[in-house]
């Protein structure tokens, strides 16, 4: 049902393809990702992996990590070396359903970009 679900969210933009659209976090619920336009790639990181990434203490709509995938300090973050990354890459048409707790950055392949995510309230 359509109260299942928080209001969709629409990102849209011509953006730089060379850095993250969205820095290392983890969001608490279950999301959909649909590719509308252009090409978008994460980078997952399983909720088991926590310790690995160093995540922020504070946790509201999400929890950003103090490490950076796509610049990593290796000295500061010594642990980040063993954190296992799963890349997506989604065309336009395809969803990505992604589990609460897992951790993800964003890049757009394409610009101009466009998807639309939905977060499930259970």
């Amino acid at each position: 049902d359509i109260e299942d679900f928080n209001s969709p969210q629409l990102w849209l933009g011509a953006v730089p393809t060379h850095i993250p659209t969205s820095s290392l976090h983890r969001d608490p619920l279950a999301g959909f990702l649909l590719q509308v336009m252009g090409r978008k790639r994460l980078d997952l990181y399983s909720a088991d992996q926590a310790d690995l990434i160093y995540p922020m203490k504070a946790y509201n709509n999400y929890q950003p990590c103090w490490f950076r995938p796509d610049n990593p300090d290796f000295g500061i973050y010594p642990r980040a070396q063993e954190a296992r990354c799963i890349s997506v890459a989604l065309e336009p048409g395809e969803l990505l359903l992604q589990p609460a707790g897992w951790f993800h950055q964003v890049y757009a392949l394409d610009s101009p970009n466009m998807s639309v995510s939905y977060f499930w309230r259970y």
